[in-house]
């Protein structure tokens, strides 16, 4: 048979030998060290050029020659085989994102819709509209609120992280203050009364209970305006620190199609997917509170390179059995 004689072919046997598949994985553990030790704008010229992908085709056919031979010329390492078919399966998914993956950006404000994204090629259709109906941000509020002051006639300054409703004393003052209430949006409504506008840090403000032997009063203090008071006693002076920081942001859409429209919720690391792409929360702007940036990307190639990395571990399972197996019977049973 042709296939025997080709197992007796030196040609054959070294395209598929051991030696020139760790020459050609040690070429490509180097071009890619190389690769990822230059600076970004460069990568591409290395990951992307003709050569190294010449040089992953030749790791591919080796592997092919050896796993082909090791099916025709020896069964009995089936499972070994498996696990070498899975590699070709893997770098085979990879090949097909490299070619026909897109991946791009779609930036609008509630109320609009986009049809399309902008990636490195241009506008690129999507074939249906995806609309923002809304969009929310989600802010931490203050587990503890840092707190500096000043006390005038002692020259005393102090930073305090307090807890909201308990009491500290100044030492050296007299003077003891406690936090009773923080406000992530402080706005006066019309009858002069302190209201929070909404839970969007805008105007943080905290309410203070001031504490003497001689007098008790509560003041307002804020972030924003850390000059503003309206303090009676004024030698003592608050600082309200607070940087705010986002919790989460999220962007409600409906992809609209011909035929039919549905409806999703994306967050941080919670993309959707509609035929075939996947919509990733990518960007907000404080400014620009019903703005966002959503990443697109249709990459084929993934559910070839997981059906790859399903049959390695099957087949390295398989084979430590297998080896497990032998082990127990005795060397003389050995493949």
């Amino acid at each position: 048979m042709g296939f025997l004689k080709l197992d007796e072919n030196k040609t054959w046997k070294f395209i598929g030998s051991v030696r020139v598949a760790l020459a050609l994985f040690v070429v490509i553990i180097v071009v890619s060290f190389i690769g990822a030790v230059l600076p970004e704008k460069y990568q591409p010229g290395i990951y992307y050029s003709w050569w190294f992908i010449f040089i992953l085709g030749l790791f591919c056919f080796n592997l092919l020659v050896c796993s082909f031979s090791r099916i025709v010329f020896n069964r009995k390492r089936f499972y070994s085989t498996v696990t070498h078919i899975s590699v070709l399966v893997i770098m085979a998914g990879a090949l097909i994102s490299f070619i026909a993956s897109e991946r791009g950006v779609i930036e609008f404000e509630e109320g609009q819709s986009q049809d399309s994204f902008i990636s490195d090629k241009g506008s690129v259709s999507l074939g249906f509209k995806v609309l923002l109906e809304d969009f929310s941000l989600k802010w931490y509020s203050p587990e503890s609120y840092k707190i500096r002051l000043k006390v005038v006639d002692k020259n005393i300054i102090k930073s305090y992280s307090a807890m909201q409703d308990k009491e500290y004393n100044i030492p050296g003052t007299g003077y003891r203050f406690s936090v009773i209430k923080y406000f992530p949006d402080f706005a006066m409504d019309e009858n002069n009364h302190p209201v929070n506008n909404s839970e969007e840090p805008n105007n943080p403000a905290v309410l203070i209970r001031i504490s003497s032997d001689k007098s008790s009063e509560e003041r307002w203090v804020f972030t924003v305006h850390p000059k503003m008071s309206f303090g009676k006693d004024q030698n003592i002076k608050f600082i309200f620190d607070w940087q705010p920081m986002i919790k989460e942001f999220a962007s409600k859409v409906k992809f609209i199609d011909a035929d039919k429209e549905k409806s999703s919720v994306i967050k941080v690391n919670y993309p959707a997917q509609y035929k075939g792409y996947s919509f990733y929360q990518t960007g907000y702007d404080k400014d620009k509170p019903g703005w966002t940036a959503l990443e697109v990307v249709r990459d084929p190639g993934v559910p070839v390179v997981f059906i790859g990395f399903v049959f390695l571990n099957i087949g390295i399972i398989a084979i430590y059995l297998q080896r497990l197996n032998l082990k127990k019977k005795g060397p003389n049973n050995a493949v």
